[in-house]
């Protein structure tokens, strides 16, 4: 019975974790990924917010996954692939990613 409590309460977080998730999935229209600066999100209403990139993002070779920060304390998840990114821009990305743009 006690796994059934915990399994449920796990699946109650889960989809309110998902639902987060999603509601700023739907605040933003694209991404200014700066190796110099910081990153920025261009929203639906047109306003600009800084980004602030969190633990758990990933970069390798084919993809990345990076949790974003929206400046009211959002978390947003975004999932980009190579082949949506010129080949240099993407080397570029990596490279400011292993001299320590990463996560704070």
């Amino acid at each position: 019975m006690v796994k059934v409590a915990l399994s449920a309460a796990w699946l109650t977080d889960l989809g309110w974790s998902l639902g987060r998730l999603a509601r700023a999935q739907h605040r933003i229209r694209c991404l200014t990924v700066s190796p110099e600066g910081p990153w920025s999100a261009r929203c639906m209403d047109g306003k600009i917010e800084e980004l602030q990139v969190l633990r758990g993002s990933v970069l390798t070779q084919r993809w990345a996954w990076f949790r974003l920060r929206l400046g009211d304390g959002q978390v947003y998840g975004e999932l980009l692939t190579r082949s949506g990114v010129e080949r240099e821009a993407w080397r570029r990305l990596q490279v400011s990613w292993r001299w320590g743009r990463r996560a704070q």
